[in-house]
């Protein structure tokens, strides 16, 4: 299936954005939702490279729906070779930013961040912190992360995903 033509033309407009965020987090709060996760993206959320997501976090903040707002430090890129075995493609340095302040400003040549390592902090910000806080999490990556060995496996036990110990570690040491 392919987005509607209004959708994908409403992409770039500020407004549109805005207002079917204000929807999403007025249906998050209905149902009660327990803990939204918010990724800042290149396209909605940077004007003439900007920082704009406190306008998000201002209605994150009025919804009152706990929530992880975590910001990438670099343009987005999917990983061409990609594969769960592999896991964790990057060293991250994962920062908490605990007022507007202290968002990053992001200079033009920080380079770029894997989607799929985002969506591990993510998935890992859900596994190892608490759903009733509201956080500012900013992501940047430092370099390749460590080469592990494996033999195909993960052990369920150990780690959901290759290298998602260095994301874990990471998000412990903010708290």
């Amino acid at each position: 299936d392919k987005p509607r033509m209004s959708t994908v033309k409403g992409q770039n407009d500020p407004l549109y954005c805005m207002n079917l965020f204000e929807n999403t987090l007025e249906a998050c709060r209905k149902e009660g939702l327990r803990h939204l996760v918010v990724i800042e993206t290149d396209a909605e959320f940077h004007e003439n490279n900007q920082i704009v997501g406190d306008r998000y976090l201002q209605l994150l903040e009025k919804s009152k729906v706990p929530y992880t707002y975590v910001r990438p430090l670099g343009k987005f890129e999917n990983s061409k070779d990609y594969t769960f075995v592999k896991g964790v493609q990057s060293d991250l340095k994962i920062s908490q930013a605990l007022s507007l302040e202290e968002l990053v400003d992001q200079p033009s040549n920080l380079g770029t961040i894997y989607r799929e390592d985002i969506a591990m902090v993510c998935v890992q910000t859900l596994m190892s912190l608490g759903w009733e806080d509201n956080r500012v999490l900013q992501v940047a990556k430092t370099g390749e992360a460590p080469k592990v060995m494996t033999d195909g496996r993960v052990i369920a036990h150990k780690e959901w995903c290759t290298n998602s110990e260095t994301v874990r570690d990471s998000l412990a040491g903010i708290l």
